[in-house]
């Protein structure tokens, strides 16, 4: 949750890669299940009723993360993501990169 309103932006290229490391060394199952847990959480920013991130872009941001993608892909990803976490990113541009990635 901290990526998605506290974590200062110029940390987030090392988050991004602690995510990556995540899914490379560990059950790719077992990381998206705790991933899916906390986004879909009801106090995750951009959740609930009135929320600007829909529950099908969080499934597929957790779905892009288990795909293997190059570390600077996965990178951008989260950036992406979590830039509209935040509200300092377009859900247009996610979506497009979401599924250009695919």
């Amino acid at each position: 949750r901290g990526a998605a309103n506290t974590c200062p932006r110029n940390q987030m290229k090392q988050l991004a890669n602690v995510l990556y490391m995540l899914f490379e060394g560990s059950p790719k199952d077992q990381v998206a299940t705790w991933l899916q847990t906390s986004l879909s959480a009801s106090d995750f920013p951009g959740s609930g009723a009135d929320g600007w991130l829909h529950d099908q872009e969080k499934l597929a941001f957790c779905q892009l993360c288990m795909a293997n993608l190059p570390r600077e892909k996965f990178e951008v990803l989260v950036r992406y993501f979590f830039d509209v976490c935040r509200k300092e990113g377009r859900r247009e541009s996610l979506v497009e990169m979401m599924s250009s990635s695919n």
